[in-house]
């Protein structure tokens, strides 16, 4: 999944490099 939430924000973005799974459940950085 390289489209990120934009509410996440680039923390998500590189949490994504590292487990795209996660940050698409979390969402918005929390």
């Amino acid at each position: 999944n390289a489209v990120i939430d934009p509410n996440a924000g680039s923390e998500s973005g590189n949490i994504g490099s590292l487990n795209p799974t996660s940050a698409v459940r979390k969402g918005p950085k929390t």
